[in-house]
């Protein structure tokens, strides 16, 4: 089981706000009206992909999302997220 929250880049070359990050971990909270999960302390902003994907992941569940990281500070902003287990 993920005890901890990881954020990897995905490729070589990283450009904030362009390049692909994956986060991966347990849901430590979620908000709905936001459209937001948290996984760990990353927060993850599913806004973008309601149209095409139905977030039903609850606190517990592990997850993996991708998306872009504007920087440092900022939610990812998910264009897909999988859940792994609950």
């Amino acid at each position: 089981s993920l005890r901890k929250a990881t954020l990897a880049v995905d490729g070589n070359d990283y450009v904030p706000g362009a390049s692909d990050v994956i986060v991966s971990g347990r849901v430590t909270k979620v908000d709905a009206r936001l459209g937001k999960i948290f996984v760990g302390s990353t927060t993850v902003d599913y806004n973008s992909i309601l149209a095409t994907q139905t977030i039903s992941v609850q606190v517990g569940d592990v997850v993996a999302a991708i998306g872009a990281r504007p920087d440092s500070k900022s939610a990812v902003l998910a264009r897909g997220i999988v859940q792994i287990a609950k």
